[in-house]
């Protein structure tokens, strides 16, 4: 019978703090849903504002207060938003 050693630290993953990538957030800002969709900050706005891409608000206002806050878009919100979007194939607009 052989004494069982001390276990192989080599083993993946043995000793060692695993880093996980961070999780998609569930909501963006304006501004980091314009970075991560690759479009300005006003196209962004303009589609909150036409009530093409939904938005909740961070503070809410009195009904004769204006809006404050920042806007938070819903990932899935702004997923569907992109897939309605139409394709620039559809306008000829062959992108070369």
């Amino acid at each position: 019978m052989s004494a069982a050693g001390p276990p192989d630290q080599s083993q993946q993953g043995y000793g060692r703090r695993v880093t996980l990538p961070h999780p998609e957030p569930l909501a963006y800002t304006v501004d980091d849903a314009a970075r991560v969709c690759g479009v300005s900050r006003e196209m962004i706005l303009r589609a909150i504002r036409a009530g093409n891409l939904p938005a909740k608000r961070t503070h809410h206002s009195g009904p004769d207060e204006p809006p404050r806050g920042k806007h938070l878009i819903m990932r899935s919100d702004l997923e569907a938003w992109l897939s309605s979007l139409p394709d620039a194939w559809a306008y000829g607009d062959w992108g070369l």
